[in-house]
């Protein structure tokens, strides 16, 4: 039994160590302060960048009660468009997959309601192609304006399956400095 169980501790413990040369960088993602007009007082999030040099990039992001499209006569009705922006020594670094995602309300129709949304990329490097080193920067989540259809105000949705194209960032909403 004990031999058991030392097995199963060591076998955790190999599963929660990063691979060998693996970047790790979380983060709590919390309103800005002083908190702007529109933003929602009790949104928050969690953010995870995990890096392979040379070999990959993992990016996943979940942001909960933040503000949605209220008015019941927009196309868009209970959903919220945000964008990742990674800020690294005071520069903007691009991220390797398309950075916007959707939020949505929990409760059907109800934009005061619980919202969720989440973004998870896994973006594979060339040979020899640098990978984002973000300890220490900054991850800003901002609510942006999608490109509409200008006869139905409909959302339009971007290439290679992209939910909808970036047309102006409005305001931050989230954000917090990756450890």
């Amino acid at each position: 039994m004990r031999n058991t169980t030392l097995l199963v501790v060591g076998l955790a413990f190999l599963a929660a160590r990063p691979a060998a040369g693996e970047i790790r960088t979380f983060t709590t993602l919390l309103p800005p302060n002083p908190r702007p007009v529109g933003v929602a007082a009790n949104g928050h999030g969690v953010a995870e960048i995990r890096l392979e040099p040379g070999i990959r990039e993992r990016f996943k992001i979940n942001v909960e009660d933040v503000a949605v499209i209220a008015d019941p006569a927009d196309p868009a009705f209970c959903l919220g468009f945000y964008e990742a922006v990674l800020i690294v020594n005071g520069a903007e670094v691009p991220l390797p997959a398309f950075p916007g995602f959707v939020v949505f309300c929990r409760i059907a129709g109800d934009p005061r309601g619980p919202t969720f949304g989440e973004r998870d990329f896994d973006a594979r490097l060339k040979l020899g192609q640098p990978a984002i080193n973000p300890r220490g920067g900054t991850l800003q989540i901002w609510r942006v304006e999608p490109v509409r259809d200008p006869v139905t105000g409909a959302v339009v949705p971007g290439p290679n399956g992209a939910p909808f194209i970036i047309d102006r960032r409005l305001l931050v909403a989230l954000q917090g400095v990756l450890q």
